[in-house]
């Protein structure tokens, strides 16, 4: 089940090859990638500019007519604020967690690519997250991560229903990991990454909200004790979440 959750996570970067193709010809039109395009080239380069997947349309409620808003490639950054519980419907809230994500476009907007910051906190009972160990009592893990990722925004799904607001996005994060076993009252650090994908609706300019699955994996030790080898001293944990996102573009 995990391996197929990573296939469907990673399953959209196919379409980065595609998408860098495209922006080689739309890169060749832009004269000054400096400058924010007008709308005026927009509506000259329709296909080259995704218009009707890129640019918000309002519907005018008197008139019945669209009107053209705002054009999403003049985003830049992104806030957004992540609740996650277990990938299991029956036992949800054996696994939840908290995340707050910074993400920033790189320059060339165009590629759809973004760098960003993360940090999140988990709390999850121990067989929810390691197959190998089981507990009688209640054995709590808490774990606060701070990372660093990259970021893939692309239209797929929005596409495919000729919608200027869904939109889809897939990230890697690369964490430095703080873990506590509130059983034994014991503290590990480590690293870890872990894997997002997150269909979203954008419900104006600003704001959007959406649903979202993540993979993640661990590996945490703590001080030695003696001679006490690595593998009395270290865990590794691998877990799927799902969850909802609220977002901020700007």
């Amino acid at each position: 089940m995990r391996y197929t959750i990573l296939v469907i996570l990673f399953f959209p970067l196919i379409s980065v090859a595609d998408q860098i193709q495209k922006r080689d010809r739309e890169l060749l039109l832009q004269k000054n990638r400096d400058e924010k395009i007008s709308l005026e080239e927009v509506y000259k380069f329709p296909e080259v500019y995704e218009y009707n997947s890129r640019l918000l349309k309002d519907l005018n409620s008197s008139s019945g007519l669209y009107s053209d808003t705002y054009y999403t490639r003049y985003d830049t950054g992104r806030f957004s604020l992540n609740y996650d519980a277990a990938f299991d419907f029956d036992n949800f809230s054996n696994i939840q967690g908290l995340a707050l994500q910074y993400a920033r476009s790189f320059k060339d907007s165009y590629r759809d690519f973004w760098w960003g910051l993360q940090f999140k906190y988990n709390t999850a009972q121990i067989e929810a997250i390691n197959d190998n160990i089981s507990s009688e009592e209640e054995d709590t893990q808490d774990f606060s991560f701070f990372g660093f990722g990259f970021g893939h925004q692309f239209y797929n799904i929005g596409k495919l229903f000729d919608s200027d607001r869904v939109f889809e996005i897939v990230t890697v994060h690369l964490n430095y990991v703080l873990h506590t076993d509130q059983l034994n009252q014991e503290n590990y650090t480590g690293f870890g990454y872990n894997a997002d994908y997150s269909l979203n609706y954008r419900l104006s300019k600003d704001y959007y909200y959406g649903i979202r699955l993540s993979y993640n994996w661990v590996f945490v030790e703590r001080p030695q004790e003696e001679s006490e080898p690595l593998t009395d001293r270290s865990k590794v944990f691998g877990w799927t979440t799902m969850g909802f996102e609220l977002g901020y573009l700007f």
